[in-house]
């Protein structure tokens, strides 16, 4: 890349319409166009990497979103999992009273029992 001292070219253009600077007066257009030249393909350059960048933002964007519907979906899950769990360890609670007493019944007709085959 061509590096122009701002002097220079104030120096240049204070001087560019007399006859006797006619020729360093084009050495600095030709250094000023290929300047122009060289910012022109940085800009490019500079064009395409924000593109590049704006594409991947997009990208990344379109990834978080949907890690966080799947993050959501997920919590849904969990959260009817949870209510299923709670509601068979209360089924289950339920289950083991009936089975207790149920075995206090049956303890009481072998003792009923045992009574009287005695008599």
């Amino acid at each position: 890349m061509v590096d122009i001292n701002i002097r220079d070219v104030n120096s240049f253009l204070r001087k560019k319409d007399k006859p006797e600077h006619e020729e360093e007066g084009k050495q600095h257009e030709a250094l000023l166009v290929e300047a122009l030249s060289d910012l022109d393909k940085e800009l490019d350059k500079l064009r395409k990497d924000k593109d590049d960048m704006e594409k991947e933002l997009g990208e990344t964007q379109e990834s978080l979103d949907t890690t966080e519907t799947e993050e959501e979906e997920m919590r849904e899950r969990i959260s009817k999992l949870v209510d299923k769990e709670a509601k068979l360890n209360a089924k289950k609670n339920d289950v083991e009273e009936k089975l207790a007493k149920l075995k206090e019944k049956l303890a009481k007709i072998a003792k009923i029992k045992d009574e009287l085959s005695e008599v």
